[in-house]
């Protein structure tokens, strides 16, 4: 059995498949065809296949950074029922308030617990910025 290249195999079912249709079914212009067809015209995207260089995965960056957890400095908490306070970043805030789109849904005696999209942030007054914990809920 011979394998032949693409371009060569493209071409003879070309021609095998212009030959074998009857002209009435065609009309004359695809029986003339086949003595005007002098070459492939698959040809050039067939060669461009077969000698593009293989395609390189793209390019990363060095250091992909994380992106920076949202974990504002909880400098204090008031726990007083629904009048609970909290101090962030410099800024009061009470039950329901928000800071830079967290609201603020619980206040503990060391914690404040904030809420955005679906998750919760604990902020604490004793972890640094980068320890806040993120929950879901």
């Amino acid at each position: 059995m011979r394998i032949l290249p693409i371009a060569a195999a493209v071409e003879v079912v070309g021609a095998l498949l212009l030959a074998a249709m009857p002209v009435a079914a065609t009309g004359p212009a695809v029986a003339g065809m086949a003595s005007v067809l002098h070459n492939n015209p698959f040809e050039k995207l067939v060669s461009q296949a077969e000698t593009r260089p293989a395609v390189r995965a793209a390019a990363r960056p060095e250091a992909i950074t994380p992106p920076t957890p949202w974990a504002p400095p909880l400098k204090a908490t008031v726990v007083a029922g629904k009048g609970s306070l909290v101090n962030v970043d410099g800024e009061i805030l009470g039950l329901g308030e928000s800071h830079g789109g967290y609201r603020l849904v619980e206040v503990h005696e060391r914690t404040a617990v904030f809420e955005r999209g679906g998750k919760r942030y604990v902020l604490s007054l004793d972890t640094r910025a980068s320890d806040a914990a993120v929950t879901k809920e």
